[in-house]
């Protein structure tokens, strides 16, 4: 009986120890990625996006071109422009013909969870997840009590490149990005990031700060 229970208890020992290296592997893995984009000055992704929300039968489709340096980042998607240098946040609608200036903040668009794809967050628990694609590693992310409860990666292992994310929050709602391309280290200067009023003068500036 002693042997039985000595080995039983071994393996249980031992397919403990099989989840946390890879839970260790994952949190590597997506450690190294979000790495390998920070080291460059700056980041252009050009993505397909869906939001959806089976509560209220809501979905959203959309296509975009995200530029993110630093804590300035500029979002093209449906014809409207998302600006901030930082410090303040600039949302042009072309077709109105007006811009709206806020203080920067991220909770009405969809900059946060692309900006997260450039952020480790340690508290998220992370593992691997079943995969159909070769070279793709699948890792799951969960977060309770974070601002987006689970985020379900797919990266490109060998390159340490996002292929697409799938990130829920918890008021029910699922953003899913798709990764079309990324560019690095072009020569954007500081006023890409910001709104030109002076050229512009057409424009209603509508300040809400």
């Amino acid at each position: 009986i002693m042997k039985k229970l000595t080995a039983i208890i071994g393996i249980i020992l031992a397919f403990m120890v099989g989840i946390a290296q890879a839970q260790t592997m994952a949190s590597e893995l997506v450690k190294n990625t979000v790495d390998k984009i920070n080291k460059h000055k700056n980041v252009e992704f050009v993505f397909d996006y869906d939001m959806s929300n089976e509560t209220i039968a809501v979905t959203e489709s959309a296509s975009g071109t995200a530029y993110m340096q630093g804590d300035a980042y500029k979002l093209e998607v449906e014809g409207q422009q998302i600006i901030s240098d930082g410090k303040t946040m600039w949302t042009y609608l072309p077709d109105s013909e007006e811009v709206m200036v806020s203080n920067p903040s991220d909770d009405e668009n969809i900059i946060t969870p692309i900006k997260l794809l450039t952020t480790y967050d340690k508290d998220y628990t992370m593992k691997y997840a079943k995969s159909n694609e070769k070279g793709i590693k699948v890792v799951e992310m969960s977060n309770p009590k974070g601002e987006f409860s689970k985020v379900t990666l797919k990266i490109n292992e060998a390159k340490l490149e996002i292929v697409s994310a799938t990130i829920s929050n918890r008021s029910g709602d699922a953003f899913t990005i798709k990764i079309k391309k990324t560019v690095f280290d072009q020569n954007l200067d500081a006023k890409f990031f910001t709104f030109d009023e002076k050229a512009h003068p057409k424009v209603d500036v509508i300040d809400m700060r």
